[in-house]
């Protein structure tokens, strides 16, 4: 089965194995894929317009190996690896309040950062969530107005519940992503989104 990842023009076609028979190859088939435009919040089953979605990094104040105040990226160590801690929002606006939202927590693999017995002596390069990242689920709060409910996994796994199919990299701390496309699914609820993704940073405290 063929999956595209990427709007665009694809051609397929189904050779002869050439071992004697008497089959050719088959005609070219022309399949053209256009971009997702689609932006939707589901909860308890039911479709709601996604009207705004947020991508947060964790950061935390902690201090250099001298004792100088320092902003990093906030690091969680599973199984001797370090991943960035990141936080999705994608929500539905009523007439003055959000009505309707998901929240998901959830870690990044970030294989740069060097430690010598769990003490951190090089805090490596920031990892982005993209189609080839290791991504860890941690929690789910959803957001159906008047109910909240809040969705932990006690064990924490790789999971192929968030994909991101497509998302630049920022070029700042703060900055709109145009064209992201990404969904979620779990049990009654989920976000099917193409669109800006609005990105910052923030400090945890």
């Amino acid at each position: 089965m063929f999956k595209p990842t990427i709007a665009g023009t694809y051609q397929f076609q189904a050779k002869s194995n050439n071992s004697g028979t008497p089959y050719k190859d088959s005609e070219i088939v022309t399949v053209t894929i256009t971009e997702p435009t689609k932006k939707t919040i589901t909860l308890k089953n039911t479709p709601y317009r996604a009207d705004n979605a947020i991508l947060k990094i964790k950061r935390i104040n902690s201090k250099d190996k001298n004792g100088n105040n320092n902003v990093t990226d906030k690091l969680v160590r599973l199984d001797n690896t370090y991943y960035n801690e990141y936080v999705l929002e994608v929500n539905n606006k009523g007439e003055h309040f959000i009505e309707n939202l998901i929240e998901i927590t959830f870690l990044v693999v970030n294989k740069s950062i060097k430690h010598n017995n769990e003490v951190i002596t090089d805090y490596g390069q920031r990892v982005y969530p993209t189609a080839l990242t290791e991504i860890v689920l941690t929690q789910v709060i959803s957001h159906n107005k008047p109910s909240t409910r809040i969705t932990t996994f006690d064990q924490l796994r790789e999971s192929d519940l968030l994909v991101f199919y497509k998302i630049d990299i920022p070029n700042d701390n703060s900055q709109v992503i145009t064209k992201s496309y990404f969904e979620f699914n779990l049990n009654d609820m989920g976000i099917d989104y193409a669109g800006d993704l609005n990105f910052t940073e923030f400090i945890e405290q």
